[in-house]
Order: C-alpha cells, then structure tokens, then sequence
C-alpha cells in the first residue's frame, strides 16, 4: 500500500480515537504508526488491518465530554499556566480546556503539551503514558488535531486518580541499569520513563525530575537479574528492523494489545539508547516476554 495513503488513513484514525471514549486505540494507532516508520518498505498489511479492526472494534464516539472550542473572540487580559493547573487541580475539564485553549492562540502546542505530561508524571496514576502518546500523534501530523489533542490529554487527566506529589529532589541523573538489568513487571511504564526522558523537549529538566522521583518506586532488590544470553545475534546486526521483521512474519492471529505496545516500546527505546549496553538490556526485556507467550 502506498505510504501517502497510509499516512492519511492513519489521519482519519487519529480523528476517530480522539473523539472516541477509548486510551488504548490512541497508544496502538501510535505503535502501529512508528512501527511502520521502521522500514517504509516493509508493506505489513496485516498489521494494518489488525490495527484499523482494533480501533473500530474499540472506539464509540464520546457523549461525555464537550469537544467545542470556547469563545475566542475576546482572549482574557492575563492567560497562564498557572490558572490551566488551578483548574486541573479542581477537575473542571470545561475550564482546564478553555485555559488550553486560550495558551495555544498564544503559546506554542508543543509547550502545552509538555505542561500536561510533566503535570500527569507529578500528579496522576497513569495518564502521562496516553499523554505522552497523543503528544507524539499530534506532533506527526503538525498539530493539525491541536484541539482535540488538547481536549483529549485534559480527559485523561480529570478521569485519573491524583496523588497529593511529595518533594522532588533535584537530582535528574537516572543509572538505568539498577532498573534495566533486572526483571520488571511493569517493563512498559520503565520502557516510556526512559523514552521521555531521554526525548528532546523544551521542559525536559522538569520532566526528567518527575520521572526520577517515580521510577524510584519501581526498584525492587528482590528482582531477578537478566540473562545476557537472551540477545539474539540477528537483534544486534539488524536493530529495530528485526521488530519490523518480526511482526511481518507473526501470524495476525498472534497480534494482541501487549505485543504490540512492547515492541513498541522496545523499538522506541532503541532508537534513543546511548549505549550498547542499554540496547542489549532492551532485547533482553523484548526476548523474556516472547518466551513466556
């Protein structure tokens, strides 16, 4: 299939999940979008179709949320971030989007959204992961979806649990190997800390605090230590080329949501490592999971 066509089916399908009530059609129509950025050459259709029959499968348009633009027409003398926090804090999606809104006629998109995934990473359980995945989705397609975009990152957030933030130190520096040597049952949430965190943004220092105060928490001493030998000799000569191969050669049937979302991940992940060391930690992670399925 021709890769304009792609791109442009994969627009329509961005539309539909951020009208829809559903996270997870958002973080799969990302995976599956930069796991065709891989190898352009590589025609999956059959990750294609899996992915376009698990976004209609999964999404309804939203009743519940208003995704109308507020009255522009008279931008209010002060706009701040600080006034889209009081109302993040309260909860109040129509108000927190109404400041977002009013900071994007004045502000940069890629700023806002970097206030909400530093704000998710300090504050929420989980929405800084669907955060960070329509922050990526609208990037790609030049904010062309800002609004929605906006609309459906403050969602996320108003319908996650907040946690009241404890002190964040100052340091930043993260020793990925204390979490990457050994096994983590919550590898996907390690795997998005170190792609944010070593990811080009413009409050990257910030964000990089929050992470280091939230990875902390998943360090156990009791984890068992990975097995060197799990790395393929293909993995290292092909790199993230041997995802994409790997998925072309999957029967559809295999596909699932934590698959794809893994490799992904690992993909990800690769592609911003600094060392080899890390890259072999990343195999490792990706070959222990397909052994156990």
């Amino acid at each position: 299939m021709n890769n304009k066509v792609v791109k442009n089916k994969i627009k329509k399908l961005y539309h539909q999940t951020l009208i829809s009530d559903n996270f997870y059609s958002l973080i799969i129509l990302d995976a599956f979008k930069s796991i065709k950025g891989i190898d352009l050459k590589n025609d999956n259709t059959s990750l294609f179709d899996w992915t376009i029959n698990y976004i209609n499968r999964n999404t309804k348009s939203s009743s519940e949320y208003n995704f109308l633009k507020p009255d522009d027409s008279i931008l209010p003398e002060a706009i701040s971030y600080f006034s889209l926090e009081a109302a993040l804090l309260k909860k109040d999606y129509l108000e927190s989007v109404k400041h977002a809104y009013y900071l994007s006629k004045v502000s940069e998109g890629t700023q806002i959204f970097e206030f909400l995934l530093e704000f998710s990473l300090i504050r929420c359980k989980e929405s800084f992961k669907y955060i960070w995945h329509i922050f990526r989705m609208s990037v790609f397609f030049n904010n062309e979806f800002i609004f929605l975009s906006l609309c459906k990152m403050i969602q996320s957030i108003v319908n996650d649990n907040y946690y009241e933030p404890s002190h964040i130190k100052n340091k930043t520096n993260i020793n990925w190997k204390d979490y990457l040597s050994v096994e983590n049952q919550n590898i996907n949430d390690l795997l998005l800390y170190f792609s944010i965190s070593n990811a080009k943004l413009i409050r990257s220092e910030k964000i990089s605090k929050s992470i280091s105060h939230r990875i902390q928490r998943t360090k156990s001493h009791k984890n068992k230590e990975l097995d060197e030998k799990l790395v393929y000799k293909e993995q290292r000569n092909l790199g993230r080329k041997w995802i994409s191969n790997h998925l072309f050669k999957m029967d559809k049937k295999e596909y699932s949501f934590e698959i794809i979302v893994l490799m992904n991940n690992i993909r990800s992940c690769l592609k911003l490592s600094k060392t080899k060391k890390e890259q072999e930690y990343f195999w490792m992670h990706l070959n222990l999971y397909l052994g156990k399925i």
